[in-house]
């Protein structure tokens, strides 16, 4: 995608992007390379997303009018997964509360008995029942919903589309076929039939029937489908849909998708704040990587005034069960990855024998044992994938495997292995550890209880209640922004889904905890009668962070110190308050704050409250400390750390006091702790409290959630080189006689500015390189992730492109070096330093390559784990850049290497 000069929306941009596609027409014509265009944008921003299908990005952004050049990355199609996930049950209902998606044979009175609302924390419909609640619906605020699509055929969303229905307007950008890679078929009809995510999105917004009511039940819709059936959808697709909706006229625009980059910069975030800015609230999930922590945040919603969300579990949720024959009074709820469960009814459990509870056998990584004879057997989750615990459940001889998780909450299981044909099962710890005590109990009797599954569903409390889901992505964005901006029940809500495959579903994550926020805002857009304007959007979004209520931690959970909240890294402002949200009289702004130290100093920021109520209030301010303040190490720059050190805070007034409508500035001086180390990077964040002095029990408050960078970063590797990592390496490759260098490294934290600099053997100075690889200039690097194997890797065949005194921009075309001694120099900037400070970059340098007209050797001989064998050529492509413009999850420099993420995506 090509970002270029000229301000969007002008004749110039027009003519610009008219420009461009002549230019490289022309460039096509000469045999340079070859461009299709795909979309062209002139509204929030001035960019042209094209398919190069051969030659150099360098060359490309070396047009005059470029101004930047992003990779066309991809969202992952968003996980309709349902949790408890498994199997419906043979009689199925029109109601929320039988479906083929989570049924409940429970009665309709019984079922909405169970409901609270989901700010409650307890699963059940998305919100009251239509006409029960005295708040605003919604009513006449226009959301848009860009997602899998809505299906608008279900009564609870209108039963219909069109400009008098509830789902009011759409288009559908892909078609069922759409993978992400092949060309899209668009159509005007986004309806929702093989997904369900979008659907369950609307519901959770604005549903609205006899027994069922969203957030905002009288909310319209505009429904944006950007997801085929399978596959993913490429992010100028969804930045056009984001222009669509603000075309269409929405108020809101709700993203429950997003890719995991952290990155303000990306064309989807841009032009995301930028709807913002000209009056439209926008919300989106903040993503589901929290294995990965520090820095997992999801882009669009790392936009400055985007609001991320993050999830919290729901404190009970319906599911069905199974019991033991000895004892029907314990009943575990499940979920299930493959076949059918209750094909197990009357099989026996068993568990190896003779092994201690945190015994290695009991994970099932390897071969078993001993054999079994068609009994389920019940291992420990960890230390490999739930694959490889099938298959070697299955090659024992067992029926099934009943998996138990080893941390508070329920897992989500998946596995596609085609060789798995029996019965994958998960529970809770809880009920695992139950489990394998009662079967250890009734071994010493020499009795093999058998498990009975239930056609019932029963409701459980979650271990996990009222605390944030342990898949919600953390903070800072790469700007170090604070986010998530805000929290809301995300885990377990239950909420519409597409009619054919069964209208009602339970799903988790932050996709779930979005659409409430939504509807919160949509509910106070109606109440305000704040309809598309800049403040408007600027007071909604400060009145929703204003009101939140910081969580705290239990002790349990790691990273957590003793009476201090989640940290602002995790939960942002805190839980979204449903009812405080439309009371509230006390205005805060800003309403969040970040900064940057480059010591241990002080720091000052300035607060204005202000008082909109019709009378004269007291006010007292007070501090919450956030748990933690979160260290990286050096060594494991993801695994964060609590600081037992405090923090020292103070404010310029205590308590003051406000006439009707009335300001004043509060000045907010921080110390950060004084532990100082210079070899971490290190996190401080916390709570400003002002608060109404009591008048009633509904007095007025403000939470303003504040995050600080501090200490040098001169000491902090960005590159990943300790003694345990096989990074930085150079290797050769071979594919049809062509050798190629090939550079591997991680990224500790994200860079600004990312430069592989071909040098002559021993020149070190950066401003005496001969310029950098083809494709060897990133200006946003992502950090690789807590899997040991996930690393970027470029490839070098020779090729130099001169770049400017800046180190920002390229010149030319490559060209090849001369014969002789070379190295590459990777260079790394540090977060919150001046990209053009070329002298505070982290750097590497590589061992002496030897190029001559002919081939490319190092200079030593390679280790012992070298890659020196053939390759196909396509690999070979692949490596040194020549696809980079198509869509990856890596950088344009690199081809991303990311077998997985944090621990096993399915471990």
């Amino acid at each position: 995608m090509i970002g270029l000069s000229a301000s969007p929306g002008s004749a110039e941009a027009l003519r610009e992007q008219q420009a461009f596609l002549a230019q490289a027409a022309g460039a096509a014509l000469r045999g340079h390379w070859s461009v299709r265009t795909r979309y062209r944008f002139d509204n929030a921003i001035n960019a042209v997303s094209v398919d190069l299908l051969d030659g150099n990005v360098d060359q490309l952004a070396s047009l005059p009018m470029v101004r930047t050049v992003w990779p066309l990355k991809t969202y992952g199609q968003p996980h309709a997964v349902l949790l408890p996930r498994q199997e419906p049950a043979a009689n199925q209902g029109d109601g929320p509360n039988n479906t083929s998606a989570d049924s409940n044979e429970k009665s309709a009175n019984d079922f909405l008995q169970l409901a609270k609302t989901a700010t409650d924390g307890v699963q059940g419909l998305a919100d009251k029942p239509a006409g029960t609640s005295t708040d605003p619906t919604g009513r006449g605020v226009k959301v848009g919903i860009i997602d899998t699509g809505v299906d608008y055929t279900h009564p609870a969303l209108g039963g219909c589309f069109g400009p008098k229905c509830k789902v009011f307007v759409g288009h559908d950008f892909v078609g069922d076929q759409y993978s992400g890679y092949n060309a899209p078929v668009p159509d005007e009809d986004p309806r929702d039939m093989c997904n369900g995510h979008g659907t369950h999105v609307a519901g959770i917004i604005g549903g609205k029937s006899a027994e069922f009511a969203g957030t905002a039940p009288d909310a319209l819709f505009g429904a944006y489908r950007v997801f085929g059936c399978s596959g993913e959808v490429a992010v100028d697709i969804v930045t056009k849909a984001l222009e669509r909706a603000y075309d269409d006229g929405m108020h809101i625009i709700n993203l429950s998708l997003g890719i995991s980059s952290y990155w303000t910069d990306t064309p989807d975030a841009l032009v995301a704040q930028r709807i913002f800015e000209q009056g439209v609230v926008i919300v989106a999930s903040g993503g589901n990587d929290g294995a990965n922590t520090l820095f997992s945040i999801a882009t669009p919603a790392t936009a400055p005034d985007v609001i991320a969300v993050a999830s919290f579990d729901m404190q009970e949720y319906s599911a069905y069960y199974f019991t033991l024959d000895d004892n029907p009074d314990l009943q575990f709820d499940y979920s299930f990855a493959t076949g059918i469960p209750r094909s197990l009814n009357n099989t026996s459990l068993a568990i190896i024998h003779g092994i201690q509870p945190l015994d290695p056998a009991r994970y099932g990584c390897s071969p078993m044992p001993e054999k079994f004879s068609g009994e389920v057997l019940l291992l420990m989750r960890g230390r490999c994938p739930f694959d490889i615990k099938a298959l070697n459940a299955q090659d024992s001889g067992a029926s099934g495997v009943i998996i138990f998780d080893t941390e508070p909450g329920l897992v989500e299981t998946f596995t596609n292995n085609p060789k798995i044909t029996i019965p994958v099962v998960t529970v809770n710890s809880n009920s695992g550890r139950a489990l394998f005590s009662h079967i250890k109990e009734l071994y010493k009797l020499e009795r093999m209880p058998k498990l009975v599954f239930s056609t019932k569903q029963c409701t459980f409390k979650n271990t996990n209640g009222n605390q944030l889901s342990a898949s919600s992505s953390w903070g800072p964005s790469a700007s170090m922004d604070i986010k998530p901006d805000i929290s809301a029940y995300g885990g377990f809500v239950r909420s519409t889904y597409p009619v054919n495959l069964g209208s009602w579903g339970t799903l988790s994550g932050t996709s779930m905890a979005a659409p409430k926020v939504t509807g919160k805002a949509a509910q106070l857009i109606e109440m305000r009668g704040a309809l598309r304007s800049p403040a408007a959007a600027r007071d909604i979004r400060r009145a929703i962070l204003n009101t939140a209520e910081p969580v705290y931690a239990p002790l349990v959970r790691d990273f957590q110190v003793a009476n201090k909240t989640h940290s602002v890294l995790r939960q942002g402002a805190g839980m979204i308050a449903a009812t405080r949200l439309f009371k509230n009289t006390v205005a805060v702004d800003p309403p969040k704050v970040h900064w940057s130290m480059p010591g241990w100093q002080s720091h000052t920021f300035t607060l204005t409250v202000r008082n909109s109520a019709t009378y004269a209030t007291t006010f007292d301010v007070s501090y919450k400390s956030s748990n933690p303040v979160v260290r990286g190490t050096v060594t494991f720059p993801y695994v964060p750390l609590p600081s037992y050190a405090n923090e020292t805070v103070s404010f310029s007034k205590d308590n003051f006091t406000l006439g009707a409508g009335e300001s004043t500035n509060v000045d907010v001086h921080y110390s950060p702790p004084m532990d100082k180390d210079e070899r971490h990077f290190n996190l401080g964040s916390g709570y400003v409290v002002i608060v109404e002095r009591g008048r009633n029990s509904n007095v007025s408050y403000a939470h303003v959630p504040f995050l600080t960078h501090y200490g040098p970063l001169r000491a902090v590797d960005m590159l990943e080189r300790d003694i345990t990592s096989p990074f930085p390496s150079l290797n050769m490759l071979v594919a049809e006689g062509t050798s190629v260098a090939v550079l591997r490294f991680r990224a500790k934290l994200p860079s600004t500015r990312a430069l592989v600099l071909v040098q002559r053997a021993g020149e070190t100075n950066p401003t005496k390189a001969l310029g950098v690889i083809p494709n060897g200039l990133v200006r946003s690097l992502d950090r690789s992730s807590s899997d040991k194997d996930d690393h970027h890797q470029v490839g070098w065949a020779g090729n130099v492109v001169k770049i400017d005194e800046s180190f920002n921009r390229t010149i030319g075309s490559p060209t090849r070096v001369p014969e002789g001694a070379y190295q590459l120099q990777v260079l790394l900037n540090r977060p919150t330093n001046n990209p053009t400070n070329i002298s505070s970059f982290d750097t590497w340098l590589s061992p002496i390559i030897n190029v001559t007209a002919v081939d490319m050797k190092l200079n030593a001989p390679p280790p012992a784990d070298s890659i020196t064998e053939a390759k196909p050529l396509a690999q070979l492509s692949a490596i040194l850049g020549i696809t980079a413009s198509s869509r990856s999850t890596g950088s344009t420099m690199a081809m991303r290497v990311s077998p997985g993420q944090g621990r096993y995506a399915n471990a």
